[in-house]
């Protein structure tokens, strides 16, 4: 697992949203994105996961959650399995598209 140079081990980095610097584990990066992007998700979520990713750009794993991420943070209506917690419940799908 990720140390970052204070010291702190990977859980204790995802529950602070990130230690920044350095790789993260594909298994601290699944993590995140099981905790905060996840089927169900909402806005402070998606923008803890994106905070905690952004140090680790350099990384192939953080780089692709991390563009999830900012794709899902864009997207504020819920889209095919995926729910926002924090959509407007008037928001409805298109005439004809799958809920």
């Amino acid at each position: 697992t990720y140390t970052s140079r204070s010291g702190r081990n990977s859980a204790e980095c995802r529950g602070a949203g990130g230690c920044g610097g350095g790789a993260l584990s594909l298994e601290t990066v699944r993590a995140l994105m099981s905790r905060h992007v996840g089927v169900l998700r909402d806005e402070d979520g998606l923008r803890t996961a994106e905070r905690a990713l952004e140090p680790h750009l350099d990384d192939d794993h953080a780089l692709t959650a991390w563009l999830i991420t900012r794709a899902a943070r864009r997207r504020r209506a819920s889209c095919g399995g995926h729910r926002r917690g924090d959509a407007p419940s008037a928001a409805r799908a298109p005439e004809g598209a799958l809920a």
